[in-house]
């Protein structure tokens, strides 16, 4: 039992290895049904989507209830654009994330930003941070002040705070600077609506640790299987040891009768049968009773199998449907 625990564990190690280095498989939205419990990534039109306040949900057919849907829910909307169902809808994507199944059709939940990727060529990426001004507010260039109302809520909240000439460069554009969600810091270099390295190494974390509770619980079946298999093999040494025993305090065999039956006789057991442990008597369905004449024992179950009784130059044997063995036997009646 040991070993096999330490083997298990090894191959749960070499699984777990394997898993870094996982790259997803890329499937069409319309097969997601047959990866249940696999990591992939799902490639399609988002075709209709609906915010219903708890949840996101983005469909990649109109008729959502049978099949693929991707889901985000509230307490993860902030890590995703404003207003996905809107940002998302009309766009080529590849959705990675573990195919789940819910209500007879499969689905995707959506942690991070990472697990959805915009691929369609032809459109632009809707409400990026980058290169964006904001709406609605008018600035003199020389004296960087707004002149029109407060400049309107775009992802984030607007900072003027800095609207004001490079001290290197007095003549320099006036520039601003928008402050993201709190937690989540933007690379001024990097595209705000691309995963920061950060984001990509927490949803891989999370992705490994959904793979790893997967194992465990299959670690936990086989040790379970093992022990009832450990328990079995415990009954089953019981039971010769007892069977042994019998055989050696049993009584002489009854003398055989004058009876001369066929050569070969084909019959079945009346009834269930399970083996021979010593005198063990055997009903066949012809009305025959045959009794065992060696001294043997073997265990093995069966309801109503064939037998074939057959003479030998030592006396009749008997042969069981499924049973290697064969077994001296005599009539007694």
């Amino acid at each position: 039992m040991k070993n096999i625990r330490n083997e298990l564990f090894y191959i749960l190690l070499s699984v777990a290895s394997c898993a870094i280095t996982y790259a997803a498989t890329e499937v069409r939205w319309d097969e997601a049904d047959k990866y249940y419990g696999q990591t992939v990534t799902v490639t399609g039109k988002i075709v209709a989507a609906h915010n219903s306040g708890k949840a996101c949900f983005l469909n990649f057919h109109q008729n959502w209830k049978k099949y693929f849907t991707a889901v985000i829910f509230t307490s993860d909307f902030y890590k995703f654009p404003a207003n996905p169902e809107e940002y998302y809808l009309n766009r080529e994507v590849k959705i990675t994330g573990l195919v789940k199944e819910y209500q007879g059709k499969p689905e995707i939940i959506l942690k991070d930003r990472f697990q959805i990727e915009i691929t369609d060529p032809n459109l632009p990426p809707r409400n990026t941070l980058k290169e964006e001004k904001p709406k609605g507010v008018i600035f003199d260039q020389t004296t960087s002040t707004a002149l029109t109302e407060q400049p309107k809520q775009v992802r984030g909240k607007m900072d003027f705070s800095d609207l004001t000439p490079s001290a290197a460069n007095p003549n320099s554009p006036p520039h601003y600077s928008i402050k993201p969600p709190d937690g989540f810091v933007l690379d001024p270099v990097t595209d705000p609506n691309l995963p920061s390295p950060n984001e990509k190494l927490r949803y891989t974390v999370l992705d490994l640790e959904a793979q790893m509770q997967v194992l465990q619980n299959e670690v936990a079946t086989l040790t379970n299987t093992v022990v009832a298999l450990e328990a079995r093999l415990s009954q089953l040494e019981k039971w010769a040891i007892s069977t042994a025993s019998k055989a050696q305090n049993a009584p002489r065999r009854l003398s055989q009768p004058t009876i001369e039956p066929e050569a070969v006789i084909e019959s079945q057991i009346d009834g269930e049968f399970e083996g021979w442990e010593g005198e063990t008597i055997f009903k066949l369905t012809n009305g025959q009773i045959w009794q065992q004449a060696s001294y043997d024992y073997m265990y093995h179950y069966a309801y109503m199998p064939e037998v074939i009784i057959y003479t030998t130059s030592g006396g009749y044997k008997m042969k069981v449907e499924d049973v290697e063995e064969t077994i001296e036997v005599v009539r007694i009646r």
